[in-house]
C-alpha cells in the first residue's frame, strides 16, 4: 500500500481542516446534497429512503409546486490535484419527475468549448481550472443551450471507502488496463474478466484512459461502472451498511442548492427515486470525434448529433423509450451514403440501428415506413420526420417483409423525396 500513501495522506488531512469547519446545519446541508447526487447517479434508495418519512410529513413543502424537470451538473474531481485543478468526471443528469425517466448525458473533458469570459476555445475541463464548478455550469449551459438547476461536485477521496463499504463492485474488466507515472505516483494494473473491484482498483479503473480510446474509453467504463454499481446498491443487504456510507461520504460533497431548495428537492426526488426502473434510465456520451487542432487534443462535438441528443435525452426523454425499438435502414434511392446518415441521427435519438443496407432496387420515389403495432407511435414521429408514408406491417401481404419482420420493429426505405443535409 505504500504507492497509495500520497493519497491515504492528503484524504486525513483534508478530513481534519473540513471537521474544524464542520457545524451541525452544514452537516445535515450536506447530508441532502449527497442524497440527491447519489440518487440521481446511482439510483440508492438507502439514503432517500430514510428521509421519506420526514419530507412527506412537512405540509409545507407538499404545497410548493415542483418543477417537472431538474438538470443537474455532476462533476467528479480529482482529490489529489492541489487546488481545483482537474475535473474527470463532468456529467449531466435530467430528471424528469413526473415520468421518473433519468437521462445521464457524460461530457468529455477534453470537450472543445468557449468559456465565458475567455477569448480562446478552451477544453471543457479548463473551466473548472478557470473558475470551479459555477463557471463550468456556464459552460456547459453554452455548449448544450438547456439550463442547469444545481451542480454537484465530489472528489474521489470518498469513493474509494464508498465502494470498499459495498463490498466492491462485480465489474467484467473487457481487456487488462495498465499504466505507470511514477512522478504522478499513478500505478494501474487491473487483469481482465469478471471480478469485484473495490475501492481503489474502482477508482483506478473509471480514470483509465491510456488506450486508443482516450477519454472516451473512459466515459464508457464510467457508464459501464455506474450500471454494476446501480445493480449493487438495489441489493437489500446495502439496508444495513446505511450509517457507514452515510459516514465515510457526509463530508465529500460540494454543491449550490439553497437549504430551503434542498429539502424540497429531495422532498419530490425521493418519491420518484425510491421505486427507479432501471429500464427508465440511459446513459450517453456527447457525440462527436478527436481531432488535434495546433498540436492539442480535442474531443469536437457533432453539432447537430449533440442538438438531438440534447433534445431526446435531456428535453423530452423520448431517447429512452426509442432505445427499446430494432430498426432496418434500406436504401432506395441509390444516393450514396443516405442510409448511414439516418443511421446517426436514429442513434442520436435513442434508436437501435440493428442494420443498415441497400433495398431491392434504388427506383423508390416515397420514403416507407413499415411498423409493428408497439412502434406506432415512433414509427408516425419518423414518418414526418423523414416525409415518408407510415404502413403498419400487419396491413402487409409479403412473404420478403415477413421476415425482415423477425429483425426489426422499424423498416426504413429512403425514397427519392428523402433529404438530408
Amino acid at each position: 500500500m505504500e504507492k497509495y500513501n500520497k493519497y491515504e495522506r492528503h484524504r486525513i488531512e483534508k478530513k481534519k481542516e473540513q471537521q474544524k469547519k464542520s457545524t451541525k446545519k452544514r452537516f445535515i446541508y450536506k447530508l441532502i446534497a449527497l442524497m440527491v447526487l447519489l440518487s440521481i447517479i446511482a439510483s440508492v434508495g438507502v439514503f432517500v429512503f430514510m428521509e421519506e418519512r420526514e419530507s412527506e410529513e412537512d405540509p409545507k413543502l407538499a404545497k410548493d409546486p415542483q418543477p417537472a424537470q431538474m438538470n443537474f451538473l455532476i462533476l467528479g474531481s480529482d482529490a489529489s490535484a492541489k487546488g481545483r485543478t482537474r475535473t474527470d468526471v463532468i456529467m449531466v443528469a435530467s430528471l424528469n419527475l413526473e415520468s421518473g425517466k433519468l437521462g445521464l448525458f457524460s461530457l468529455p473533458r477534453d470537450t472543445k468549448v468557449e468559456i465565458p469570459g475567455k477569448d480562446e476555445d478552451h477544453k471543457l475541463n479548463a473551466a473548472y481550472a478557470y473558475g470551479g464548478p459555477e463557471l463550468v455550469v456556464k459552460t456547459v449551459e453554452k455548449l448544450l443551450k438547456v439550463p442547469i438547476d444545481y451542480y454537484v461536485n465530489t472528489d474521489f477521496d470518498g469513493f474509494r471507502e464508498i465502494v470498499d463499504t459495498l463490498g466492491g463492485v462485480e465489474v467484467n474488466v473487457e481487456k487488462r488496463l495498465k499504466y505507470i507515472d511514477q512522478a504522478g505516483g499513478l500505478y494501474i494494473d487491473i487483469p481482465a474478466g469478471r471480478q469485484t473491484l473495490f475501492g481503489q482498483e474502482a477508482l483506478e479503473y473509471i480514470r483509465f484512459r491510456h488506450d486508443k480510446l482516450g477519454d472516451i474509453g473512459r466515459i464508457n467504463r464510467q457508464h459501464k461502472f455506474l450500471k454494476a454499481l446501480l445493480k449493487k446498491i438495489y441489493n437489500p443487504k446495502v439496508l444495513l451498511d446505511a450509517p457507514e456510507l452515510l459516514r465515510h461520504i457526509k463530508d465529500n460533497v460540494e454543491t449550490d442548492l439553497p437549504w430551503l431548495d434542498s429539502l424540497k428537492v429531495v422532498t419530490k426526488v425521493v418519491k420518484v427515486l425510491k421505486d427507479l426502473d432501471q429500464n427508465k434510465v440511459e446513459m450517453v456520451t456527447l457525440p462527436g470525434k478527436a481531432a488535434y487542432i495546433d498540436g492539442i487534443s480535442y474531443w469536437i462535438p457533432n453539432q447537430m448529433l449533440m442538438n438531438r441528443v440534447v433534445d431526446s435525452l435531456i428535453n423530452s426523454k423520448e431517447y429512452i423509450d426509442n432505445s427499446k425499438l430494432d430498426i432496418l435502414v434500406l436504401n432506395g434511392n441509390g444516393k450514396q451514403g443516405a442510409a448511414h446518415q439516418i443511421e446517426d441521427l436514429l442513434s442520436s435519438s435513442g434508436y437501435n440501428v440493428v442494420q443498415v443496407r441497400n433495398a431491392d432496387n434504388f427506383n423508390y420515389v416515397q420514403t416507407w415506413i413499415y411498423f409493428k403495432s408497439k412502434a406506432s407511435k415512433e414509427a408516425q414521429e419518423l414518418a414526418k420526420y423523414l416525409k415518408g408514408t407510415p404502413v403498419k406491417w400487419d396491413d402487409v401481404d409479403d412473404k420478403q417483409d415477413s421476415d425482415i419482420q423477425k429483425e426489426a420493429d422499424i423498416k426504413i426505405i429512403l425514397g427519392e423525396n428523402f433529404n438530408y443535409s
